[in-house]
């Protein structure tokens, strides 16, 4: 068995966290570890790869990953195996970048079932293709309801339509920049946590308080509205700004799809063999 000890990752230089992971590795199962670190500017990425999504969902919560993510901006992200392969099978461009070879800092050889990417992007475009279809599909067919709406001057209606776009939308951005979508939270805490990764989200949705948003506060004084059979209290204005906001993020996700697609191309991660130091010998990692 590998001792706390004598395993070492040093693409992390972080001592802090070095020695959470090797407490990690002893009392868990871990498959593997990826890491990729970006410019100081946003967050770098340790996907952890890991059994059972029981022990995922629980090492989520770890109150170190949030001190890691504050502190040294690394954002953690624990995965469960079958839902890291799935995602895999269906072109997930996050899985595909950030799990490449050359991002693994560890790999238990004695387990099963590892994520091993071979494909170069020749293979990958058409999964890549259908993954960002997919996107638009639904994204159209949400917009087609809330015009549909908007044409039978269905006020309130209209609102808490856009609302399920707008959730539509914030699912794809976190899918694409954290790899994990949020559900559990309401829609205005999602948009704080975005704000975390594109500022630019502060532009479209404007604050009435610390931690909530005029448009979001919209969207829940018509669904109860709708509920209540009451009148439209909303005029036709109102659609424009509500407009502006879904239509703004609708380009963040096909800006982040292209970002990930230029990426994946060009194979941005250093060609080289992923070294783990165990039993204080070097020991590079078979793929």
């Amino acid at each position: 068995m590998k001792t706390l000890e004598k395993l070492s990752f040093p693409k992390l230089e972080n001592e802090f966290l070095e020695n959470i992971l090797r407490q990690l590795v002893n009392q868990h199962t871990v498959i593997q570890m990826f890491f990729t670190r970006q410019p100081s500017f946003v967050f770098s990425y340790l996907i952890i790869h890991i059994e059972k999504n029981i022990d995922a969902q629980e090492l989520q919560q770890n109150k170190w990953v949030k001190k890691v993510r504050k502190r040294y901006q690394i954002d953690v992200y624990f995965i469960y195996s079958e839902r890291l392969h799935h995602r895999f099978s269906l072109g997930h461009p996050f899985i595909e970048f950030y799990c490449q070879p050359s991002a693994i800092i560890y790999q238990n050889k004695e387990l099963e079932n590892p994520l091993i990417v071979k494909r170069d992007w020749k293979k990958y475009k058409k999964r890549f293709n259908m993954f960002e279809d997919h996107f638009h599909h639904d994204h159209d067919l949400h917009l087609s309801q809330v015009q549909n709406l908007i044409s039978e001057g269905s006020s309130n209606s209209v609102f808490t339509s856009y609302a399920r776009l707008i959730e539509y939308d914030l699912e794809y951005l976190e899918e694409l920049y954290s790899g994990n979508r949020s559900a559990s939270l309401n829609l205005d805490e999602r948009i704080t946590n975005l704000i975390e990764y594109i500022p630019d989200i502060q532009k479209y949705f404007v604050r009435n308080s610390h931690s909530k948003y005029y448009l979001i506060d919209l969207f829940v004084k018509a669904k109860e509205a709708s509920i209540n059979d009451d009148e439209a209290i909303y005029k036709n204005e109102m659609y424009e700004a509500v407009g502006i906001a879904e239509q703004s993020l609708y380009r963040l996700i096909e800006e982040r799809f292209d970002e990930l697609k230029t990426l994946i191309k060009k194979g941005l991660f250093e060609k080289h063999d992923v070294v783990c130091q165990i039993d204080d010998k070097p020991e590079d990692v078979i793929l």
